[in-house]
C-alpha cells in the first residue's frame, strides 16, 4: 500500500508540473487546431446528412499528416522527460527509484489519456447537433465512397476509403477505437524511448532518435514501392488504419509488434534509471 501511494505522489507531482509547463499548452493547442479543423471539414462535406459522431475523430487517424500533427502535438507535451530537476530529486529520494518510474510511466499513460480526452471532447462539441451515438456510417460518407468524391478529399482533405469492403469490414465505433489504440501504443513507445535515453545520456538524444525512428517509418512507407514487406517494418504505417485497409497489413500484427516494442523499451527504462546519475540529471553537480 506504501508503494501505492509513493506512486501516486510522483504522478501527482508531474501532474502538477505540468501545470506550469507552457509547451503543455503548446502541444494541447497544436493537437485541438488539428481536431477542430477536421470536426468544420467534416461538417462542411457532410452537409445536412446526419453521420455517427465517432467519424470525424476517426478521419484525424487516416492519413500520415493528421497522424504527424497529433503525434507531435503529444511529444511537446512531454518535451521535458526524463522529468528531473532541482524540484523532483528530492522527491525521487523519497519514493525510491522504482517507485519514481513506476509513476513517471503511468504519467506518461495520463499525459496520454488527458491530451485525447480533451482532443476528443472539443472535436465532438462542434458536430454534437449533426451527429448520432449509433454505430452506422454516415449516408454522405458511403455516398462519397461510392461516387469516388474528388471535391472532398482535394477540397476538404476527407479520407474516402478505397472500396466499399471498408464499410464492410469496420463499423464507426470499432474503426476508431483500433485507430486511437494503434495511436497509443506508438506514442508511448516512442515517449519511453525518449524518456530512457535521455536519463542514461543526460542530455536530448532520445529525443532526436524518437525523431529518427519516426522519420525512418516515413522512409520505409515512401519505399515500400520496391518491397512491400518495408510496410511491416515501418512503425507509421502499422499506426495508420489506412495501410491496414490498403496494403493488408494485419492489424494483430500491429498490435503484436507495438507490444513487443513497448515491453522492450520499457526494460531499457529501468536500466536507464538504476545506471543514471540522477544528481547530475537534475543539475545539482553542474
Amino acid at each position: 500500500m506504501r508503494n501505492f501511494e509513493k506512486i501516486y505522489l510522483v504522478i501527482r507531482f508531474q501532474l502538477s508540473q505540468s501545470l506550469k509547463n507552457k509547451r503543455i499548452y503548446l502541444g494541447f493547442a497544436l493537437g485541438l487546431a488539428m481536431i477542430l479543423r477536421t470536426a468544420f471539414n467534416y461538417l462542411a462535406f457532410t452537409g445536412e446528412h446526419s453521420f455517427c459522431v465517432a467519424e470525424p475523430w476517426l478521419q484525424n487517424f487516416m492519413t500520415i499528416g493528421g497522424l504527424t500533427v497529433l503525434f507531435l502535438g503529444y511529444m511537446i507535451t512531454i518535451s521535458d522527460a526524463p522529468f528531473v530537476n532541482e524540484s523532483s530529486i528530492l522527491l525521487i529520494y523519497r519514493t525510491g527509484r522504482k517507485c519514481w518510474l513506476v509513476g513517471i510511466w503511468l504519467y506518461l499513460v495520463v499525459q496520454w489519456m488527458m491530451y485525447c480526452g480533451l482532443l476528443m471532447l472539443a472535436g465532438s462539441i462542434p458536430v454534437i447537433t449533426h451527429s448520432y451515438i449509433n454505430d452506422i456510417w454516415g449516408r454522405r460518407m458511403t455516398m462519397a465512397t461510392m461516387q469516388d468524391d474528388i471535391t472532398a478529399i482535394s477540397v476538404l482533405g476527407i479520407y474516402l476509403p478505397e472500396n466499399m469492403r471498408f464499410f464492410e469490414q469496420l463499423s464507426p465505433w470499432k474503426a476508431s477505437v483500433i485507430a486511437t489504440s494503434l495511436f497509443m501504443l506508438y506514442c508511448l513507445l516512442l515517449a519511453t524511448i525518449m524518456f530512457s535515453i535521455n536519463l542514461l545520456k543526460q542530455d536530448r538524444t532520445g529525443t532526436a532518435i524518437a525523431g529518427v525512428v519516426y522519420v525512418l517509418g516515413f522512409v520505409l512507407q515512401g519505399f515500400s514501392f520496391i518491397s512491400p514487406y518495408l510496410l511491416y517494418g515501418s512503425l507509421l504505417a502499422n499506426m495508420c488504419l489506412d495501410y491496414h485497409l490498403s496494403e493488408n497489413i494485419p492489424i494483430a500484427f500491429s498490435y503484436i509488434l507495438f507490444l513487443i516494442l513497448l515491453v522492450g523499451s520499457v526494460c531499457m527504462s529501468v536500466k536507464a534509471v538504476q545506471k543514471a546519475d540522477l544528481a547530475i540529471a537534475s543539475g545539482e553537480m553542474d
